[in-house]
């Protein structure tokens, strides 16, 4: 990510549609998210590896069963914190495995865990978690993925990802409870070639994870409901090449909760997709 140095504040619109699936593969439940905020460049690290920025929400709505939008103003002004980084070079990977990053790591999910106490706690408010896990997981995706010179050695090729691959991220915040997490499966990416977004080049990967779990306990409830489970997920990002940021990436992932891998007993099944489009 050479060209952190050249990023502004960037606007995105995001969409996410969640589908509850029946026992024939229907849609019994749909609903829908979206939202328009910004990321915004803080301070830059010394030998430019690292890059914190903050994210801005400046509108958000739901669509629930009834088809109605609902104007989520709660949402509205509301900010967290991300890294971005280029760990392409030796030293900048040397540089990245020091204090400096963990602790941007650690403000990071501070910031998000400051979010979510400040949330109504409503059922329908765990949207919003996906919405801010998803936004912080596409940036911090296509940082690993243009870090990693062996994805451009061959074009169209799936290559795994080492540093995406089997890694445990804490999902303790929100309606979730402690011990709360998520754990990627082997992450595979592709570098497919170039093209225009918006009349800007990017570079555009694929990339695809298989079994990833989690074990989440929602924290509200009196006695805590552990929703356990697998899933999958494939979709395409680019990097815009002025400035290392996403500029469109869109995703499915098939969600199986209440199933273990080792009990394939019966299983509520939800498929997500989501959209998130740069407005440079």
């Amino acid at each position: 990510m050479s060209a952190l140095k050249t990023l502004n504040e960037v606007k995105y619109d995001f969409c996410m549609r969640l589908d509850n699936l029946d026992n024939s593969g229907g849609v019994a439940v749909r609903n829908e998210l979206k939202s328009r905020y910004r990321l915004i460049p803080g301070e830059i690290s010394k030998h430019k590896a690292m890059l914190d920025v903050s994210y801005h929400i400046d509108s958000m709505e739901y669509v629930g069963q009834s088809g109605k939008a609902i104007h989520w103003s709660f949402m509205e002004g509301k900010d967290f914190s991300g890294v971005l980084f280029n760990a392409s070079t030796e030293e900048n990977q040397a540089y990245l495995a020091g204090d400096e990053i963990k602790q941007a790591i650690k403000n990071q999910w501070e910031s998000i865990d400051k979010l979510f106490s400040a949330l109504p706690k409503l059922p329908a408010a765990s949207i919003v978690h996906a919405f801010i896990y998803d936004v912080i997981g596409m940036d911090q995706t296509i940082s690993h993925i243009i870090s990693d010179a062996k994805i451009f050695e061959s074009s169209g090729e799936m290559v795994r990802v080492e540093s995406l691959s089997k890694v445990q991220c804490d999902m303790s915040v929100g309606l979730y409870g402690k011990d709360s997490n998520f754990t990627s499966g082997d992450v595979y990416a592709a570098y497919v070639g170039e093209g225009l977004y918006r009349g800007r080049l990017q570079r555009v990967f694929e990339f695809r994870c298989s079994e990833a779990c989690f074990d989440c306990r929602h924290s509200t409830s009196q006695k805590q409901l552990q929703k356990q489970g697998y899933s999958y997920y494939d979709g395409i990002i680019t990097s815009d090449v002025e400035t290392g940021v996403v500029g469109y990436a869109r995703m499915t992932e098939t969600i199986f909760s209440n199933q273990s891998q080792e009990k394939k007993s019966s299983a509520g099944v939800l498929r997500r997709f989501v959209d998130m489009k740069a407005i440079f």
